[in-house]
């Protein structure tokens, strides 16, 4: 069979990231005998011109959207689905094939997305075996209406099986990285990623990983893991990874184990890693550098105690400071990213995590969101339909903000902004100055890219002529361009 892999995502904050989870699926439809061709638009601009020559050129007998974003997470009013519909709007103008969507984004919203993008199939959740098992069973006419995670819509009737967990995580095979422009990725600041578990032991009230995936980790063999990595740079003879795991240390033992796997075998990877303090020391934070790290995102979301305990993060103000102080001694350059406006968010606790901004060992850079993206199966989605007295639909955009993050918090936030210029606002990060900064940052392979934050925030400032104009606009629930 034919099969047409459409990547429409083209987001590049923090770094461009290929389709992960697309060319795990295309390898493993490729290793059971089907014919592949993978359009990845990320480096693209005229999207439904190159949409329609590769259905033109291929003449797929199935198409698959991969769906890996609907927003930014932080921007209120940047939204992915228009390009996500053209692309599947010129397939079905230029072919009959039957569309199926998957993805990390479709899997927390099939039934929106199907509805939206007039889909024929749909596979929530992990697919690396529940697509072959589509394939084999859609190819010969049989009953596909038990399969794991599918997600259908047929006459009046609504097919949304529960997504797979897939148990033995080494038998899927490697990404197929070589169907992808992956110079560009060396070229523009992107990251191959490359995972080495499923699933998220902790609990925090707005992440959908452990709905999704189940809170019990599965684990991929370090082996497995840096067998991969290696075979990607044999591929491509680049160095630039991140780990695609929502967090690399959770577990613990499992990261430090990858790490020490990587160093025994010399593998020449310069990689960046998201990691919270749980359990960071100072033999992890040795082995994070002897291994390759070469920048570290360091989730903090607050610098207050209360406020963490809030959001359920199993950790403290003290440990975040800790683990900063040896990043710093180390040598391993980090940002710090905090999210405002979590429930019980106010004067107080905003004022606590601005000092610990403004503390951070070696001046680091931090990034500040307002208001938390609210996904179903969350917590997060219980406090804010109660706070809002009705659901409604988590699509497109839904945010919640507590109801004490008041003027005084957002003087106090704009401030901060205005006097430390290691401190970003991520509404403004996609607009203006901010924006043409990060496209130059891309062009220039800046690595990891909050390294040089405080330049970008002065080249911010210089363009705008010695100006810092920008306001909180309450009707989107943002800061804007003033």
């Amino acid at each position: 069979m034919r099969i047409l892999f459409i990547s429409p995502n083209r987001q590049t904050f923090v770094h461009p990231v290929p389709p992960l989870g697309m060319l795990y699926i295309a390898a493993g439809a490729k290793k059971h005998g089907h014919e592949v061709k993978v359009l990845d638009l990320m480096f693209k601009k005229r999207i439904g011109k190159l949409v329609e020559e590769a259905v033109r050129e291929f003449s797929p007998e199935l198409v698959g959207v991969s769906i890996r974003n609907v927003d930014t997470l932080f921007s209120k009013s940047r939204f992915d689905v228009p390009d996500i519909k053209e692309c599947v709007d010129t397939v079905r103008q230029m072919s009959s094939a039957p569309i199926i969507l998957g993805g990390s984004a479709f899997s927390i919203f099939p039934k929106e997305l199907m509805e939206t993008l007039s889909a024929d199939f749909g596979i929530a959740g992990e697919a690396d075996e529940a697509f072959p098992l589509f394939l084999s069973k859609w190819s010969k006419r049989e009953d596909i209406s038990d399969i794991p995670g599918l997600v259908q819509h047929t006459g009046n009737t609504w097919i949304i099986n529960p997504p797979q967990k897939v148990e033995n995580l080494d038998a899927i095979p490697f990404q197929a990285i070589e169907d992808i422009d992956w110079k560009s990725y060396g070229r523009y600041r992107g990251n191959f990623g490359v995972f080495t578990r499923k699933g998220c032991p902790l609990d925090c009230i707005y992440c959908p990983e452990a709905p999704i995936h189940g809170h019990k980790p599965r684990l991929r063999s370090p082996k497995r893991s840096v067998d991969e990595i290696e075979h990607i740079i044999d591929v491509t003879r680049l160095p630039w990874f991140d780990f695609a795991d929502t967090l690399f240390n959770a577990p613990r033992e499992h990261a430090v184990n990858v790490c020490e796997e990587l160093i025994k075998r010399h593998v020449p990877i310069k990689y960046e890693v998201e990691l919270n303090p749980v359990g960071q020391d100072e033999e992890s934070v040795k082995l994070l550098k002897a291994s390759g790290c070469i920048g570290v995102d360091l989730t903090a979301d607050s610098g207050s105690n209360s406020m963490l305990e809030n959001l359920r993060k199993g950790y403290t103000r003290e440990m975040l400071l800790k683990t900063a102080e040896l990043y710093f001694k180390h040598n391993i350059p980090y940002t710090v990213g905090f999210i405002l406006g979590g429930p019980g968010e106010n004067v107080t606790t905003l004022k606590e995590t601005l000092n610990l901004a403004d503390n951070l060992p070696g001046g680091a850079t931090s990034y500040f969101a307002v208001g938390i993206r609210v996904f179903r199966g969350t917590e997060l989605e219980r406090i804010y339909c109660l706070d809002k007295t009705a659901s409604g639909s988590l699509l497109p955009l839904n945010f919640y903000l507590s109801p004490d993050f008041d003027e005084t918090c957002i003087r106090l936030l704009m401030k901060a902004y205005r006097r430390n210029f290691r401190i970003h606002l991520c509404d403004l990060m996609y607009e203006g100055a901010s924006a043409f900064a990060l496209k130059m940052a891309d062009f220039w392979n800046i690595r990891p890219l909050w390294s040089t934050g405080r330049t970008l925030r002065i080249f911010d400032f210089v363009f705008n002529g010695g100006k810092i104009a920008f306001k909180w606009d309450k009707e989107s629930c943002q800061f804007v361009k003033d």
